[in-house]
């Protein structure tokens, strides 16, 4: 075996499994260099590939934006798809301070927080609780219901035409 590959197929398959960028990190750790990993699952932006590079993937797969960019305008699209994602992990890049993908590390990832895991801070048994919803609901009847005028008969106009 040269590699794996971390996917749910955007959780299609089994939407309860583990999202594989959060395995990523345990995966490249335990085979090292050993194997390729490539992640797929979840790659919408030039941000994303960073990070996933960043947690230990060699290579990430992106399906739904080469699919947006080929739907909006065909190869050309595709094109312009490719040159956006570029532009974002350049971007991406020099805010986090480095010049290439070998310097990137999971600690990176941590100023990237909307893709790290995150996890309950406090205990579930003192979490706080939302406030209790009264035992009985306004209700509304015919003297409180808004009054409204019913609809007028007739040909309606077309939204087109003035």
């Amino acid at each position: 075996v040269d590699g794996i590959i971390l996917s749910n197929h955007g959780g299609r398959q089994l939407d309860r499994a583990p999202i594989p960028f959060h395995l990523l990190p345990d995966v490249a750790r335990e085979v090292g260099t050993d194997l390729e990993v490539h992640l797929d699952t979840g790659i919408m932006s030039g941000a994303d590939i960073v990070a996933a590079i960043a947690l230990g993937a060699d290579f990430t797969l992106v399906g739904r934006a080469y699919l947006y960019g080929l739907m909006a305008g065909g190869r050309e699209g595709v094109d312009r798809m490719i040159e956006i994602l570029s532009e974002q992990i350049t971007r991406t890049m020099r805010l986090l301070g480095v010049t290439s993908l070998a310097e990137l590390t999971p600690a990176h990832v941590t100023q990237l927080e909307r893709l790290a895991p995150r996890a309950l801070s406090i205990p579930a048994a003192t979490a706080p609780r939302p406030p209790a919803k009264p035992a009985t609901r306004p209700s509304v009847t015919a003297k409180t219901a808004p009054k409204t005028a019913p609809p007028k008969a007739g040909p309606r106009k077309s939204p087109i035409a003035g």
